[in-house]
């Protein structure tokens, strides 16, 4: 399978032929074009940055941002293969029915939609991630906190396990290696940023991309499709949708589609601390813990909500500042990077005794280590209310490649910080506590701004699936208007949900590489689909 640094071809420009192209090599990218090459469509996926990851402002990606600071457009977001995939913590949590919502006059509801694909999709996902048998988290609940889940369970919440990818595969560019040695229908061009499209109007009024054009350096290359599958991170997903309007001679997207506006994400804050003497109890009870070679921790769900309630969840953080963490989380983040850890001698000879304990309680006691009197905290991550206001657009300035610099507006509004307060409210009047076995939670001040609530680097919204007029994608994630263009990224959901959006993308990702093996009209002289 070649990985190929588009700015090495030869010949000027370069013209590439496939059944689908895919812009974007991060997760979903990555994901998608494997499952396509895997059922024997060619796929060319093109990707901005290199083979190590970097920041936006070191492959030319500019962003301007006015309003509030948005982490989600520059901490948020990297450039290269496995995208985020190489900096994020890799927490797969799926969205379940806590995310439903009364459906109104029998209309098409797309969390009821999302909720369905996730659960049609998402064994096939485990099995694509290595992470079969699933965990159950029921089991786990009652064997890891006995009585104490029962209680949490009887005061109105639920408890929910998030598990995360074993470190071997957290950054998914190791899904390339799973692709047999031999199989060249799965090209990835390297620091190849999509500059150009094509878009033809069909007999029916409709639009169609025939092609687009990328900039390799003092190289261009040219990609032809059937298919062309956006998947290049929220924001940026939703750039590309407004430079392709721009730049069609007719609209390509219905006048009313709301491309960039409905910028969302969870907001996540403290709501109460755990006092120094109960600090072991939360500890032993909550601290994430090992099972099937993988690491898990439990969330906490409001188990009925009011029917206009934001989606939330909480989970207790544990402010573990140790050597021993501290070295371990350096070395690991550098090799999921695929880049040396920035160590010194003196930081590892002072981290090797911690990095002992965390060995033996991993590999002993299948928990994480956390020293004693480590505090800790409840924090709650509420999803934004939708707001127009919030968005992405085009400014007036070009950035290196020719292209419009994206401007970021976003804040947060008076009733995020209200929502904030009250579920806050009803998850602390609702906690069991110490007579029932669980730590003691006091409460934060009432003045939440004063607590700065922030993103969470789960962008929604931009590009959101419905059924609405301002809807940008269908169902099926078919952008309206133009009939072979798709979008994956988490810019599908309208909101952010009970959960992080990574291992819901992947379901829809599943869905797509289903349709596209269906919808793309297959050669004579198909390959053999990959075993």
């Amino acid at each position: 399978m070649p990985i190929i640094d588009a700015r090495s071809l030869n010949g000027g420009e370069s013209d590439q032929d496939c059944d689908v192209c895919i812009v974007g090599a991060g997760a979903a990218g990555i994901y998608l074009g494997v499952r396509l090459a895997r059922k024997g469509l060619d796929v060319v996926i093109l990707e901005a940055g290199g083979q190590v990851c970097d920041d936006g402002d070191a492959v030319g990606f500019e962003a301007e941002l006015q309003g509030m600071a948005y982490r989600g457009a520059d901490e948020g977001r990297a450039f290269g293969l496995g995208g985020t995939t190489s900096r994020w913590g890799g927490v797969l949590v799926p969205h379940t029915e806590h995310d439903h919502r009364p459906c109104q006059n029998g209309q098409f509801e797309p969390w009821r939609h999302i909720v369905r694909v996730v659960a049609e999709h998402s064994d096939t996902v485990l099995d694509t991630l290595d992470l079969r048998p699933r965990l159950d988290g029921d089991a786990l609940a009652h064997r890891d906190l006995g009585e104490e889940a029962e209680a949490v369970v009887n005061s109105g919440l639920d408890l929910q396990i998030a598990q995360y990818l074993p470190f071997r595969r957290k950054n998914l560019a190791t899904l390339l290696d799973d692709v047999p040695d031999g199989h060249e229908n799965l090209t990835v061009l390297l620091n190849a940023v999509a500059t150009g499209w094509q878009l033809s109007t069909t007999p029916d009024g409709t639009s169609r991309v025939s092609r687009v054009e990328a900039s390799c350096g003092s190289q261009r290359v040219t990609v032809s499709a059937q298919s062309f599958v956006v998947a290049a991170g929220a924001l940026e997903s939703a750039r590309i949708l407004l430079e392709m309007e721009r730049q069609a001679d007719a609209a390509p997207f219905p006048e009313e589609a709301a491309i960039g506006d409905y910028l969302g994400d969870h907001l996540s804050c403290p709501i109460a601390r755990v006092p120094s003497e109960e600090r072991t109890r939360a500890a032993s009870l909550f601290r994430p813990r090992f099972a099937g070679g993988r690491m898990y921790y439990f969330r906490v769900l409001e188990d009925s909500v009011p029917d206009d309630a934001p989606r939330s969840f909480a989970h207790f953080i544990f402010e573990n500042e140790s050597p021993g963490f501290e070295l371990a989380k350096e070395v690991l983040q550098g090799l999921q990077a695929r880049t040396f850890p920035d160590v010194s001698p003196a930081e590892v000879m002072k981290g090797l005794k911690g990095v002992a304990a965390l060995g033996w309680n991993r590999w002993v006691h299948s928990r994480l280590h956390i020293p004693a009197d480590t505090p800790a905290r409840l924090q709650l991550d509420v999803e934004q209310r939708p707001s127009a206001q919030n968005r992405i657009r085009l400014g007036d300035r070009k950035d290196e490649y020719g292209r419009p610099v994206p401007v970021i507006e976003w804040e947060i509004k008076d009733d995020d910080y209200d929502a904030i307060r009250q579920t806050a409210r009803r998850f602390l009047e609702r906690w069991p506590g110490p007579e029932h076995g669980l730590p003691e939670l006091r409460p934060a001040s009432e003045d939440i701004a004063e607590r700065k609530p922030y993103d969470a680097y789960h962008p929604v919204g931009v590009c959101h699936l419905g059924k609405s007029a301002e809807a940008v994608v269908d169902p099926e994630l078919q952008a309206y208007g133009t009939e072979n263009l798709r979008v994956l990224s988490t810019a599908v959901f309208p909101t952010a949900g009970t959960a992080n959006p990574t291992f819901s993308m992947l379901c829809f990702a599943e869905m797509l590489a289903g349709q596209l093996q269906k919808t793309v009209d297959a050669p004579d002289a198909r390959r053999e689909s990959i075993p």
